[in-house]
């Protein structure tokens, strides 16, 4: 099977592609298994993948993680991870 070609010329949608790689890294981290990290993405891919806004990705997310959208406050160090359960 060939594999697909990453254009790394192509910078649209930078600022999405990096929320997603951070939700990404964020359920490895947390030690969630592989399959509801494969299924985040594939549920981001479903909707329509990088025609997808920013916004859009990050309602999709919060089935995955919960987000600290303000900004994190001192007495919460990190953002937590859950599995999707549905």
């Amino acid at each position: 099977m060939d594999k697909p070609i990453l254009d790394l010329t192509q910078r649209s949608n930078e600022e999405f592609y990096a929320f997603i790689g951070r939700v990404c890294l964020l359920l490895v981290d947390y030690n969630v298994d592989a399959i509801t990290a494969a299924t985040f993405v594939r549920e981001i891919a479903a909707a329509g993948g990088s025609a997808l806004s920013l916004e859009q990705a990050m309602d999709i997310a919060g089935s995955y993680v919960d987000m600290a959208r303000g900004g994190l406050n001192n007495d919460q160090p990190y953002v937590v991870a859950e599995t999707h359960t549905g």
